[in-house]
């Protein structure tokens, strides 16, 4: 009896410990600028850990309107800090952090110049993302404004709902330019000018994660919140043309 009360203390002991490392699914809410990134990041990390990323989509500003209105999310890789904040201060993030720093690209398609006398023509239709839902199009908004002032920053522009679908206009051409993130150019398949914007023409893009409250006990979230600040995981992200957290 002795041997036998052994034995299956023994298996319990086994069958507790597969337990604590058995793979597990979190659901990511990836804002639209950093998406390729995350397909990489999450290929990575499923790899290494076992557990299963299922990545979803969207601007900022649509990803914070559907974790407020109960979404199923676990983690949220915003373009700005404005909204993780909120999250935290409602008590729907546990954790914050910055995981990367966008930067804005002017993309001009043919064998037209890019550069910021480019951004004044009124003979372009230019592509931004929609200032109220998508951090890179308020950074592109506070370029024009600079460049064109207040009073004339809107005119000839086509608004995308996040920095993908802007993308997609300039690729499809329905803008002759287009300001998008400067993570997309590799996805460039069509004769293109591209210029750097200086950064002192917009506030900083600093992208933050947030893991969500009603996600801490899952271990695929917390660990895929850990990994983003590993070298890995930063070799990966500015290889993808962002700036590291300082």
């Amino acid at each position: 009896m002795p041997l036998l009360r052994t034995i299956f203390s023994g298996l319990v002991l086994m069958l507790a410990s597969l337990g604590g490392l058995r793979a597990e699914t979190a659901t990511v809410a990836v804002a639209a600028n950093f998406l390729t990134t995350a397909e990489l990041l999450s290929e990575a990390y499923e790899r290494d850990s076992g557990h299963t990323i299922v990545l979803v989509s969207g601007s900022t500003g649509k990803l914070y309107a559907q974790v407020v209105q109960g979404a199923p999310f676990d983690l949220v890789l915003a373009a700005d800090t404005a909204r993780p904040k909120a999250l935290e201060d409602s008590g729907l993030a546990a954790r914050r952090k910055t995981y990367a720093t966008g930067r804005l690209v002017l993309l001009v398609r043919g064998r037209r110049e890019a550069s910021l006398e480019t951004l004044k023509s009124d003979d372009l239709r230019i592509a931004i993302a929609d200032p109220n839902m998508a951090p890179y199009g308020e950074a592109a908004r506070q370029v024009l404004g600079a460049l064109r002032g207040e009073a004339d920053w809107k005119s000839n522009l086509v608004y995308g709902s996040d920095i993908g679908q802007t993308m997609s206009f300039v690729a499809s051409r329905n803008a002759d330019a287009g300001l998008v993130a400067m993570s997309q150019l590799p996805l460039v398949n069509f004769r293109a000018q591209e210029f750097l914007i200086p950064p002192e023409l917009y506030a900083p893009i600093e992208q933050q994660v947030v893991l969500l409250s009603r996600s801490t006990s899952n271990a695929a979230a917390r660990g895929f919140y850990d990994y983003l600040e590993s070298p890995a995981a930063y070799r990966l992200i500015e290889a993808a043309g962002y700036g590291l957290p300082e």
